[in-house]
């Protein structure tokens, strides 16, 4: 459910608080 949300937003979230999401 997460990586959802987080291939969403992978953009800013990357930087913001996923800095280890590929």
């Amino acid at each position: 459910m997460l990586e959802a949300f987080v291939f969403k937003s992978d953009s800013k979230i990357q930087s913001s608080s996923f800095p280890n999401t590929p």
